[in-house]
């Protein structure tokens, strides 16, 4: 670009005092000379300069500086955007660039893994946001089958043995049982605590299984249910007993008579009866037994 030509003296006596300084944008002066003009697209104001591109630059990672290899008039619309260390980056279209900080990966910055204590507990360490703008969001995370993560520490690993699949884990034992799919509980969780889980029946049905399917019981004579006795046979104190405790046998309990009554209800209260005439049972204080016979009569009641 022409420079300006400026005399700042123009009287005879002072000679060789002009200066040449630079087209605007470019800064640059010299006495006596054509000025050295520089223009740096980093810090100055032209229609190809960076402006605010790379300070701005928070949604592509930020903390960019800006370089201009090249401070020249001829050479222009080379400046480019740099991730500032320790982030990296990779150069997008045009001058932009995308820095990421793996806070998991590098070693240079205060709040990254840099003594690898993810890996020293046997984890994965693991940065979801990978930026500059975004610090101290990573987190050890235990691995499989083990469960658990921990932000910027190591995590506590559990190992539910009933929802993942292992050599020590429940499977489909439990769910698989027969005749009716079972509940898995894994008691303690720890990761060192293996081999404990159990299968639990399910509804009203009572049995625990150790590593293994449980056997199932419903006694329909003490728990409580839609079909169990209840106080059907308690209540009228008679003896309730139930000859089938399958899980799926129901209403097949009974209430039975104490002695010296008789009698037995179906999956209900019995009618109870004492023939006084004809019961030899021991209990009943107030039969005939042999009276009337040995006096040759009849009983009746």
């Amino acid at each position: 670009e022409a420079q300006t030509c400026n005399d700042p003296n123009d009287s005879a006596q002072s000679l060789s005092d002009w200066t040449c300084t630079c087209a605007m944008p470019a800064v640059g002066s010299a006495t006596a000379a054509a000025a050295t003009c520089v223009l740096d697209e980093c810090t100055q104001t032209c229609g190809s300069c960076a402006s605010t591109t790379c300070s701005d630059a928070t949604a592509a990672g930020g903390l960019q500086d800006c370089v201009d290899p090249v401070k020249t008039e001829n050479s222009l619309n080379d400046w480019k955007c740099v991730c500032r260390l320790p982030s990296t980056g990779q150069e997008l279209t045009g001058p932009k660039i995308s820095c990421v900080l793996d806070e998991c990966a590098i070693n240079s910055c205060a709040t990254c893994d840099k003594d690898r204590i993810c890996d020293g507990a046997g984890q994965d360490c693991v940065d979801p946001v990978q930026t500059a703008i975004s610090l101290s969001d990573w987190s050890c995370k235990c691995r499989t089958p083990e469960t658990g993560e921990l932000t910027t520490a190591v995590a506590s690993c559990i190992v539910d043995e009933c929802t993942y699949t292992c050599p020590t884990c429940a499977n489909t034992t439990c769910s698989s049982a027969m005749p009716v799919a079972q509940t898995c509980d894994d008691p303690d969780k720890a990761a060192d605590q293996l081999n404990n889980w159990v299968c639990v029946c399910a509804g009203e049905a009572k049995g625990t299984g150790h590593q293994a399917a449980a056997t199932c019981v419903l006694d329909e004579c003490i728990e409580t249910c839609g079909s169990c006795a209840g106080t059907a046979c308690s209540g009228h104190n008679q003896t309730c007993t139930d000859d089938n405790t399958g899980e799926l046998e129901t209403k097949d309990w009974r209430c039975d008579c104490k002695l010296p009554a008789v009698g037995t209800g179906p999956a209900a209260t019995a009618d109870c009866k004492i023939d006084e005439c004809t019961s030899t049972e021991p209990l009943c204080t107030t039969c005939a037994k042999s009276i009337c016979s040995d006096a040759h009569q009849n009983c009746e009641e």
